[in-house]
């Protein structure tokens, strides 16, 4: 009895130590997983920070391209409405410096 407590304690120790080797080689492979997960995932997030700039830029690039297109626009109307006779700046201009002229000096006179 003896005898066959003492192989079954043996058998005990071998099977404990298969399995903490067993066990300790798992953990090795879950460990070695999750350092290349997160170099993998290091790697988006570099990529993703990177895109993140590039669409800042785009959007500025946007926004000023928008602002310009809307001075353009704007200029190109009232060209079109001072060419076709709508408007007429001369006339404009000629009362405001009259306007100014009078009350600064008395009398203007524009040629």
């Amino acid at each position: 009895m003896l005898q066959s407590l003492t192989e079954l304690n043996d058998q005990l120790v071998s099977l404990k130590a298969e399995l903490s080797d067993k066990v300790h080689t798992e953990n090795v492979k879950c460990f070695r997983n999750i350092q290349d997960l997160f170099k993998v995932m290091g790697d988006k997030v570099d990529t993703v920070s990177e895109l993140e700039k590039q669409v800042g830029t785009t959007k500025t690039f946007a926004v000023i391209s928008t602002v310009l297109a809307i001075i353009n626009t704007y200029w190109f109307c009232c060209n079109r409405i001072v060419y076709i006779g709508v408007l007429w700046f001369d006339f404009l201009i000629n009362i405001i410096v009259i306007g100014w002229c009078s009350s600064r000096l008395g009398s203007c006179t524009i040629f």
